[in-house]
């Protein structure tokens, strides 16, 4: 990922002098050059997704016991905050605006047999806030983008199978959406 400042944040593997598996760890890279790394203590995996324009790195990260991912947001200077979503067991961090505000999504195992996802929205004091596109039937959203104003823009679909009418198949095509920031949604289709 890389912000408007020019810094850049990744992942690479970090191989120990004791011949085992890779730890996981990620990078910074200022605009001048200079890369600064960075491990969590007692975790294994840290993969940064994404980058705001203030410098701050999220991503997900799993720790030694390997029971399941949390998000981590990592401040410019280096502390680092974590959360997770109750029953998710992985969640997937997709952009950051300037003002803080997270967005991504995570699998939802108990939507059905073919499950589906659930969007979401950080906010900076820590609140989770569940995005769903609402209509009459089951729909699986992913939030992937927010801009400065806190306006979302995403993807949904139904989940299938729901009630069909008599000869019509279930189809999961995907449909787009943006969520202004009062949490009203316009909808719309791919040409």
């Amino acid at each position: 990922a890389i912000n408007s400042a020019g810094q850049i944040t990744g992942t690479y593997e970090q191989y120990p002098t004791i011949p085992q598996s890779p730890i996981l760890a990620s990078f910074l890279r200022e605009p001048t050059g200079e890369i600064v790394t960075f491990v969590i203590p007692d975790v294994t995996y840290v993969q940064a997704t994404v980058i705001d324009d203030r410098g701050q790195i999220a991503g997900l990260m799993r720790n030694t016991n390997g029971l399941g991912y949390v998000v981590f947001l990592r401040s410019r200077d280096g502390d680092i905050t974590t959360f997770d979503i109750p029953g998710s067991g992985f969640v997937w961090p997709v952009a950051v605006n300037a003002r803080g505000q997270m967005v991504g999504y995570w699998p939802d195992d108990n939507q059905g047999e073919e499950g589906g996802e659930n969007g979401f929205l950080r906010k900076p004091d820590g609140t989770i806030v569940d995005l769903e596109v609402p209509d009459i039937l089951p729909t699986s959203t992913q939030a992937l983008a927010i801009n400065a104003k806190g306006q979302i823009a995403g993807t949904y679909e139904f989940i299938c199978p729901y009630p069909q009418v008599e000869g019509e198949d279930c189809t999961t095509n995907y449909h787009g959406f943006l969520r202004e920031p009062n949490g009203s949604y316009n909808t719309f289709n791919f040409p």
